[in-house]
Order: C-alpha cells, then sequence, then structure tokens
C-alpha cells in the first residue's frame, strides 16, 4: 500500500468520522457497505511497511475504534489490522524517578495485550526497543541513581507477561536495546521453569551495542552457567539477523546451538566470529540463500580448530545466492576452499576499515582455482577495503563472464594496466586479427591463433558489465599514483554509445571545477562541498539553442537497423571564435582565440558485449584538476540526457563523480534488506 492511498483513506476517514459524529441519530449511508468492502478500506488506513504502527488514537488501528459503534465493531473484527505493533518509549531516555518507567512498561503491556487479542491467531510482528534511561541530575546524584537491577525489575513488568509468557504469539520479533542486561530475563531461563516454545516465530532480529551470552564465566564450557536458547527450538525460524558488535563478558562467541541453522534461509551476524565457528555452523545450513557474517581470528585456537569436513570433503552450500563476508582479522583466499556455492550470484567480500589497514589477502589464481571455479555464474560482485595487486584482480575477473555489477575499493599498484583491460576494442579492430575459415589451434600469450598464423582476439573482460563503481583514495599508505583520468574515460567510451557520443564532442577546455572544502587533514567535510556544473562551453550551447531550447530532439534512426537508436550529433555545440568581428567598445581588439585541436573520432563499440548503463568514481582527492576532464564529461552526460527525447530504443547511460571521504564508503549493508 502505497502512502498516498494510506493519506487518501485517512482523510477519508476523517471525514467521515466528522459526519457520523454530526449526524448521530441518522445512519450515515457509510454503515450499509458490506464489511468485506469496509476492511478493505480500513486496510489503506494503516500505516505503510516502512512506516511504525504506534499504538496512537490519532493513527490507525486505534482512529477506526473512535468513530462510531459500528466502525469500532468492524476494526477490532478484523484481525488484519492488528497484526504489526511498534512500542518505541523515547519519553524514558531521561527520567526523574522510577515512576515514569513504572507506568510506561505497564501501559506497553496494556497495548500489547489488546493487538494480541485483536490480531487472534494470525500472530503479531512486533518491534520493540528497550532505550538506555539516563537519570536527571536535578534529582539524582552518581550515589542515589536507582540500580541497574531495580531498572531490570520494572522493564521485567512489560517483558515477563508479554515477550515471554506470549512468546507463541509472535510471527515476527525485532528487539532493539541500549543495555543487555535490561533484558536478562528475557535471554536466561530460571531453572526448572522454561520459557514457553516461540512457535509462531519466523523472523527474528536483535540489535544492540552487545550481546550477553552467558551470566558468568565461559558459555562454551559446560558448567559455567547457562545461556538462554529459545530461539534453537522455534520450527518456523528462517530469518534471522543478530547486530551486535561483540558478546559479553567478552570476547566470547556465540553458543553454536543459539539457532536453528537447518531451518535459516536468510542469516545476518555482524558480531565477528573465529572461523572454524563458521566452518561448523554452515555445513547445517543447507536452506541458506543470503548469508551476512564477520569472521576474525580464534582467540583459543588451541580449543577453537577446525570441524572435519563432511564426508564429500568440502562445504556445500547448495541455494545459497548471496555472500555477504567481512574479515576483521587476517586471513587468505584459501579460506574459501573448503567450501562449495553452485548457486552464488551476488558477492561482497569486505575487510574491517577499523585495523588501519587490510588485513585479506587473495592468493594467485592458479592457488585459490577450486573457488575462483564458482564464479563463473557471478552477476554482482563488490571489494570493499582490499589490498589487491591488478593480477590479482584481472586473474580473478577473468572467471566472472556473467558479471553485471563490479563495486571496486581497492589498493591498485598499477591502475593504467587495469582499466586498459577493461577497454573494449571495436570490431573493426578485433576482426583485423581474423581470418575467415583459420581454425584455433592453442592459446599463446592470450591471443588465440590458428592454423594459418593469424591471431583472433580474446573475449573482451566482463561482456555484461551494466555498472561499475570506483573508489580511488589519494590519502593512504599507498596512493594511487598511476591513474589517469583519460584511462578511466577510455573505459566508458569503449562499454556505451552514449559515453562515446559525450566524448566525441568534448570540449577540451575545463569547466569550472567542482570545490572542496576540507575540515582537516584527516577527513573531509562533503556536506560543506559546493558543486558547478554550469560552463562556458555549456552557456555557448544554450545561446546557440535559441528558442529551441525545450524542444525534444530526436535522433535519427537507421532505416535498415529497425528501432537502433543512433545519436544526433548536433546537439553539443561546436566551438566558435569572433574572428574578424569589430568590437563595440573604445579599446583595441584583443586576438582570437584559436579554436581547439579536433579530437580525433571513437568508433562505435563492439557489438560482442552490452552497453555500459551506470558508471559512479568516488575519491577523496583534494586536487580537483586531476579530474577536469571527468567533470566535463559528466556536465556533457548531462547535457545529453537533458536534450534526447527518450524512447525505449534509447540507450541508457549515468556518469556522476563524487568527492567524498572514505568513512563514506562503507559497502555493507547495516541492516538487512529482507525487512
Amino acid at each position: 500500500m502505497n502512502s498516498l492511498a494510506s493519506t487518501n483513506a485517512q482523510k477519508l476517514t476523517s471525514t467521515i468520522s466528522t459526519a457520523s459524529l454530526a449526524t448521530a441519530s441518522h445512519v450515515h449511508p457509510f454503515t450499509k457497505l458490506p464489511v468485506e468492502i469496509m476492511s478493505e478500506i480500513f486496510l489503506h488506513c494503516l500505516p505503510t511497511d516502512s512506516e511504525m504502527c504506534v499504538p496512537s488514537p490519532s493513527h490507525a488501528p486505534l482512529l477506526l475504534c473512535h468513530v462510531s459503534p459500528f466502525w469500532r465493531h468492524a476494526a477490532l473484527a478484523d484481525p488484519r489490522l492488528w497484526r504489526r505493533l511498534t512500542l518505541n518509549p523515547k519519553q524514558l531516555q531521561k527520567l526523574s524517578s522510577l515512576e515514569p518507567l513504572c507506568r510506561a512498561t505497564k501501559r506497553m503491556e496494556e497495548q500489547s495485550c489488546l493487538w494480541l487479542n485483536n490480531a487472534k491467531d494470525l500472530g503479531l510482528d512486533m518491534d520493540v526497543t528497550v532505550p538506555i534511561s539516563f537519570w536527571d541530575a536535578e534529582y539524582f546524584s552518581s550515589e542515589t541513581q536507582p540500580s541497574p537491577t531495580e531498572v531490570s525489575e520494572r522493564w521485567d513488568g512489560f517483558i515477563v507477561p508479554i515477550l515471554i509468557e506470549q512468546a507463541s504469539r509472535l510471527r515476527t520479533l525485532r528487539l532493539s536495546f541500549g543495555v543487555a542486561s535490561l533484558l536478562h530475563s528475557f535471554f536466561f531461563e530460571v531453572e526448572g521453569s522454561p520459557h514457553p516454545a516461540m512457535s509462531r516465530l519466523e523472523s527474528l532480529m536483535i540489535k544492540g551495542d552487545h550481546l550477553q551470552v552467558a551470566e558468568n564465566g565461559d558459555s562454551t564450557r559446560p558448567g559455567h552457567g547457562s545461556t538462554f536458547k529459545p530461539f534453537a527450538t522455534a520450527p518456523r525460524l528462517s530469518k534471522v539477523a543478530i547486530l551486535v558488535k561483540h558478546s559479553i563478558p567478552y570476547p566470547l562467541q556465540l553458543p553454536r546451538d543459539f539457532l536453528p541453522w537447518s531451518q535459516l534461509t536468510h542469516l545476518m551476524i555482524t558480531m565477528p566470529c573465529s572461523g572454524p565457528f563458521w566452518k561448523f555452523v554452515l555445513p547445517q545450513c543447507d536452506h541458506l540463500e543470503a548469508g551476512y557474517i564477520n569472521i576474525e581470528q580464534s582467540i583459543a585456537p588451541e580449543l577453537d580448530l577446525d570441524p572435519p569436513l563432511p564426508e564429500c570433503g568440502y562445504i556445500s552450500l547448495p541455494r545459497l545466492k548471496t555472500l555477504d563476508v567481512t574479515f576483521h582479522d587476517e586471513y587468505t583466499s584459501a579460506y574459501f576452499d573448503d567450501f562449495r556455492f553452485p548457486a552464488l550470484r551476488k558477492l561482497l567480500v569486505a575487510c574491517d576499515f577499523g585495523n588501519g589497514f587490510p588485513t585479506f589477502a587473495w592468493l594467485p589464481p592458479a592457488q585459490n582455482v577450486n573457488f575462483l571455479m564458482q564464479l563463473k555464474y557471478l552477476t554482482s560482485l563488490t571489494l570493499s577495503y582490499q589490498n589487491m595487486t591488478e593480477v590479482e584482480l584481472l586473474g580473478l575477473l577473468k572467471y566472472t563472464v556473467q558479471l553485471e555489477d563490479l563495486v571496486l575499493d581497492s589498493y591498485l599498484v598499477d591502475h593504467k594496466t587495469f582499466f586498459q583491460a577493461l577497454v573494449v576494442q571495436p570490431d573493426s579492430e578485433v576482426g583485423a586479427y581474423r581470418r575467415p575459415g583459420g581454425r584455433i589451434l592453442e592459446t599463446a600469450g592470450g591471443i588465440k591463433m590458428d592454423e594459418g598464423g593469424d591471431a583472433e582476439k580474446p573475449s573482451p573482460l566482463l561482456p555484461k558489465l551494466r555498472l561499475f563503481r570506483f573508489f580511488l583514495e589519494y590519502f593512504a599508505d599507498v596512493p594511487p599514483t598511476t591513474f589517469d583520468e583519460e584511462d578511466f574515460l577510455a573505459v566508458m567510451t569503449s562499454r556505451s554509445e552514449v559515453a562515446r557520443e559525450v566524448a566525441n564532442n568534448l570540449v577540451d577546455e575545463p569547466i569550472t571545477s567542482k570545490l572542496v572544502q576540507v575540515e582537516d587533514d584527516a577527513s573531509m567535510d562533503t556536506d560543506s562541498a559546493a558543486y558547478s556544473d554550469e560552463s562556458d562551453s555549456e552557456d555557448d550551447g544554450d545561446d546557440e539553442m535559441g528558442d529551441e531550447e525545450d524542444v525534444m530532439i530526436e535522433g535519427p534512426k537507421d532505416s535498415n537497423a529497425g528501432d537502433v537508436f543512433v545519436p544526433p550529433p548536433s546537439i553539443f555545440p561546436t566551438p566558435t571564435t569572433a574572428v574578424g568581428v569589430t568590437p563595440s567598445f573604445a579599446m583595441d581588439a584583443l586576438p582570437a582565440r584559436p579554436p581547439p585541436a579536433p579530437r580525433p573520432q571513437l568508433p562505435a563499440i563492439s557489438k560482442l558485449i552490452l552497453p555500459i548503463c551506470q558508471v559512479e568514481l568516488s575519491t577523496d582527492a583534494r586536487d580537483p584538476s586531476k579530474f577536469r576532464r571527468l567533470e566535463s564529461f559528466e556536465a556533457g552526460v548531462g547535457r545529453y540526457q537533458a536534450h534526447v527525447a527518450k524512447t525505449p530504443a534509447t540507450p541508457e547511460f549515468a556518469f556522476r563523480l563524487d568527492f567524498s571521504s572514505p568513512s563514506n564508503w562503507a559497502l555493507q549493508d547495516a541492516e538487512p534488506v529482507w525487512y
């Protein structure tokens, strides 16, 4: 349900509510509608999926109960109106006494009971936030503040009757907290009094600074405290997100029986766990479709050893389509050799920014063949905060023949070699290496030879590439001294007809550079950056367009090409000079500026590839002069898109040059995308 429909439905509710109250003695025509139609209208009054469903009399479903007895009866009779509940008591963030906390938890309990009763057997999707309470210094000193135990006991007035005793009624639970000890009664069972099973729970998210996994001692050793393990017995649980930084007592791993691993289809755990832990857990996840995991070195390597591999000799994840791995310590790509991902389509490999330098190392392709061979069906690859040579990267990309999206943040040694490898040669040049009727005999140095001695150019690298995002960090231990904007421009012009057309008409004179204001030597304030996309060449073009500025120009079509779009070459202005024109002011005439040297026209892109649609370049460079050609190109793409008529045959292309800080380059998802 979109927000517009929800807004219109709420306006209708308000209008009918006013009319019903004004004509209490008259039966309003709306009451004659069938209950089924009223229920559908009521559903459109609910907040959208992206909005919180708070228990407020000014929002549905409570609003619907305050119109008339008939509406109240209809609203209470439809369980679908009561399936979602959000409880976020922000008023508890600052307290002057324990009394407001007691009232708030009691109110939360009453609201939860109302929703649970009306939802009936459908189950409840509950989103609960347990905030950190700060005590007002005007009423409390550090010595007189209530103890954490007293605060936790007040929260038990809500946690015990709802989250524990009604656990079997919950379908989805999103639990956010600031202090894990406030939820002690939820995570730990009293001996002899087990918690009810979460028999309907399908989706779980736990979000906090840390997760308490043991009362005392080591939770991984028998006899050292009992952990609360209700989720391992939840028969329907399939989607889990544990969004915590670490566990306490630190540095413990998650209990290996914490979750029903064999049931999970989606898993996201941001707390780093050891490599052996994941090699123990993942073999059980044979239904996993999306995994987001963090790996660190074991804190007790003599005890936390790699478990034996299955009988087949490797760990198989037959349904895994998305894998997002962040390494926090020194690992190599050899870690993946024990896994098989036959259905993998999206891969993200990242290093932890907090280490100060990438800790993950890629082995040469010859030593990592088992893993690389599994990337042949990959459509999306993200390498975040890597330290790869261009040889290692190109060796990896040769296996990703189906790749459509490439996002790269790596300290490349030789940018020129990498970008030149991405340039696709035109068909005219490829054909020069091929002789009709020749038979391929062998491969030498990347060039295939036929029996007549002629050579055939190899297939283009990444022929299906549609999106390319590249991150260029100058203020690093290994600055990109080999980067040349002309190499980057060549990649785009060889893969997009739009980029080629823009480059063919690109004015050599640089436009006004984007201004980047720097706060200090360590960071950049991107919010204060002022950008100027205007240029002298753009102004000249606008003048020449004259009254035709608002006219959409449709390029000619080739009569033999059907609906193939042919870019119009006339939309870009040709720089002119005022030769022979006498100035109107009383000064000596300035010498005419010579026209810029014509650039060689680029040929059409190869038909062996799909045209690229989106390219982004992000950099922390503080000298925009290194990117003036790309700035002009970005402005040219904008003008092209503004003046060309959009048709189904119009090629898509967008380019963005972004000056930003590396702190904004985190490419991992902060929260699961399936919520």
